[in-house]
């Protein structure tokens, strides 16, 4: 009976520390999924904010070529140019993320691009239109479109020897609606393989 008790006295310092220590990181995870979801009304309450403000007062603080500055168009990580040439339509997709890192709610309005596999390719549009709330990030973003006999044949080349045709270029220029008027912003990704 004495030895339990000895091992009682020994553990109970250990254990009350085990406890503590889960007290704590239980504390800190509330905290930061409270400050996590502030943060996140914050930005949205940002937006609203400036949709509310006069025109005039916005270009004040934000002229149109720094917000046009902080919107990101990107390929999607995971096969963004994907082209499905065995299929018995041939076709090809292209993914895009766009983050609208300003403080404005802002709407993309169309998306104009321009594909070179080692030479012009195709050129297409996006013309859905999708809403980029203040401090957000739009994935899901797609332009999918059959290929002419020809364009199959360019891809088809390239992608037999891609090192002599040079490199994938796809040029995109987005227009988004703001309070400000139209943005443009333009973006070039080169890529050596798919």
């Amino acid at each position: 009976m004495s030895d339990f008790i000895q091992l009682l006295r020994e553990s109970i310092p250990e254990a009350i520390g085990a406890l503590a220590t889960a007290a704590i990181l239980a504390i800190l995870g509330f905290l930061y999924n409270r400050w996590s979801r502030r943060e996140k009304k914050k930005s949205a309450i940002i937006g609203e904010v400036f949709d509310i403000l006069p025109v005039f007062l916005l270009r004040l603080f934000f002229p149109v070529s720094k917000v046009a500055r902080r919107v990101k168009i990107d390929l999607r990580s995971e096969n963004p140019i994907y082209p499905r040439l065995d299929a018995e339509v041939p076709r090809i997709s292209l993914w895009f993320t766009i983050a609208n890192l300003s403080h404005l709610n802002l709407v993309l309005d169309r998306l104009l691009l321009e594909l070179w596999f080692g030479q012009p390719t195709l050129r297409g549009a996006i013309l859905k239109r999708y809403p980029l709330a203040a401090s957000s990030v739009v994935s899901g973003i797609y332009y999918t479109t059959g290929l002419t006999i020809a364009q199959k044949r360019q891809i088809e080349a390239y992608l037999s020897s891609p090192s002599s045709y040079g490199a994938i270029n796809l040029h995109v220029t987005g227009y988004l609606d703001s309070k400000l008027g139209v943005l443009e912003v333009e973006q070039t990704f080169e890529r050596r393989n798919l």
